[in-house]
């Protein structure tokens, strides 16, 4: 691999728990890579043999007791050396070979092109425009979730602006894509006419998401914890239930759309001065 490539598992110390399962099958999985894995935690250090795992311990670095999510990731991007790393999360769990040759390949892409970010999972052939090479195409500017917490490779400089310190991952995914509508960056994906579902990068089952609001997906970890001989106590965490939507939810949602729009008012805002500036200096 790139020596400039570096893999960011986020995660926080009440997930300790997940690490041991993620690691087991990084390593059994991805046996020919050899660079640093970066744990996002707060406080905790961990370690697996074989794996060259740095625990970032952003909470220290912070004097925080209770940083937010983007304050912690803020933290870990200033502590990865790498350039390009991919975004990863404790619950990503891989359950065939990842394709090394292939995530080297976007690798140089990145180097050689200026682009943000790559999602190797795959946007849809309908949300991305024509390819310019035959495993990727670049996304369309007013898509949907462009930005998205795992499965993307990034450049590591480029990141930082699409984060507010304030966002949990959720805002960072909604809002950190409204923001890359008003930058000048070009956002790529995978084909996924050669990568999709029976042809994954980084292989996973169903969405690669095996928990669900810190729940475990009962449909597809005891299945694969199973096949991988991974003895698990699923009581700690419990199984997800479906939830029926009540009416503080549906006022959780009239607000999201309320701070929706406020968001879009404020980054016109920035894009605004900065014409406005850009006028002065040059026409006055």
């Amino acid at each position: 691999m790139d020596k400039n490539f570096a893999i960011l598992v986020n995660s926080t110390d009440s997930f300790s728990d997940t690490w041991w399962p993620f690691f087991k099958l990084f390593s059994k999985y991805w046996p020919d890579y050899n660079g640093n894995i970066y744990l996002n935690t707060e406080n905790k250090t961990y370690k697996y043999e074989g794996l060259n795992i740095i625990s970032t311990k952003v909470g220290k670095a912070l004097k925080k007791q209770n940083p937010t999510w983007s304050e912690c990731l803020i933290k870990a991007i200033d502590i990865i050396e790498e350039k390009y790393f991919l975004h990863l999360l404790e619950d990503n769990y891989l359950n065939d070979f990842v394709q090394t040759k292939i995530i080297s390949e976007l690798i140089d892409i990145l180097k050689n092109y200026d682009v943000a970010c790559i999602d190797i999972r795959g946007k849809d052939a309908s949300k991305c425009i024509n390819p310019n090479s035959n495993i990727i195409w670049e996304m369309k500017n007013n898509i949907d979730y462009r930005i998205s917490v795992p499965f993307y490779i990034w450049d590591k400089s480029k990141l930082k602006k699409y984060i507010r310190k304030h966002e949990n991952p959720w805002q960072f995914e909604r809002y950190g894509t409204i923001r890359s509508y008003f930058e000048n960056e070009r956002f790529y994906s995978v084909n996924t006419n050669i990568f999709n579902e029976k042809n994954k990068i980084y292989p996973y089952l169903g969405n690669g998401n095996y928990l669900k609001r810190g729940k475990w997906n009962r449909e597809i970890i005891v299945g694969l914890f199973t096949k991988e001989n991974i003895n698990m106590d699923f009581n700690k965490r419990g199984f997800y239930k479906e939830e029926i939507k009540t009416l503080s939810k549906k006022i959780k949602k009239y607000f999201s759309i309320v701070f929706l729009f406020s968001i879009l008012l404020s980054e016109f805002e920035i894009k605004l001065k900065k014409i406005l500036k850009f006028h002065k200096r040059n026409f006055k």
